[in-house]
């Protein structure tokens, strides 16, 4: 039979192992050592098939940056599927989108830039020596009309960014949309809030009822495109740029 211990042969009827001195299990029969010698087989393949999956979970362990890395990967891949399901639903369609981006944004740069020329040419208060007279008056009011026709020729700049951008789909393209949208209403509010903070003339003199009306029309207008740009986000998705 073999040791217990050291594995090595030794006699059947020996009670320590000659090699390495292990106290051996006495057995009364043949069939019971049998069983034994069994039992210490398995034990020890059980305790090599402990180790290794010790040793395997051990080189797999997966760092916190490769997690992480992997659900980056896969909310990216579910982004991937909500895009291609976005392209074939036809009730999220671009109709509109394309409207915005080859009429509507040049009609609106064309209105603002009349709107700005008009501002610089034309006399502002009635005819050029009523004017003059006014700005004599109030000094201030001329370099705050300037200032004002300066920000309308801005934004005929900004305004062909942002056509730009929705056009290639950049990511910030429909929130600069939005602020296009609201920016001439945040511009005749600043003004006529200059003016009641420098001359003290009331907002409601300056923002007419018919002026006013617009502007909420406006503010509307910005928070259905918000909405409208909010279904189809993925169509300007970062990852697609």
């Amino acid at each position: 039979m073999k040791c217990s211990n050291c594995g090595k042969e030794i006699p059947d009827d020996a009670n320590f192992c000659q090699h390495c001195g292990n106290k051996l299990k006495v057995f009364n029969d043949e069939k019971a050592y049998m069983g034994y010698e069994e039992a210490i087989e398995k034990d020890t393949e059980e305790v090599i098939v402990e180790e290794k999956e010790s040793e395997w979970n051990t080189k797999t362990e997966t760092p916190k940056e490769q997690i992480d890395y992997t659900e980056e990967q896969i909310d990216y891949a579910e982004e991937q599927i909500d895009y291609a399901e976005q392209r074939n639903d036809e009730q999220l369609g671009l109709k509109w989108y394309y409207f915005i981006i080859n009429f509507q944004i040049w009609i609106w740069i064309l209105g603002v830039a009349f709107n700005a020329i008009y501002w610089a040419v034309v006399p502002r208060y009635g005819d050029l020596e009523t004017t003059e007279e006014i700005y004599s008056v109030l000094p201030a009011l001329k370099g705050i009309d300037i200032a004002y026709t300066i920000c309308m020729a801005l934004l005929i700049v900004f305004a062909i960014i942002t056509r730009q951008r929705l056009a290639r789909y950049k990511s910030n393209g429909p929130n600069n949309y939005i602020t296009l949208c609201l920016s001439p209403s945040a511009l005749n509010i600043l003004y006529a809030f200059t003016l009641n903070i420098v001359y003290g003339i009331r907002v409601p003199d300056i923002i007419t009822r018919r002026e006013l009306i617009p502007m909420i029309v406006m503010v509307i207008y910005a928070v259905i495109m918000y909405k409208y740009f909010k279904k189809r986000r993925l169509y300007f998705s970062p990852e697609l740029n």
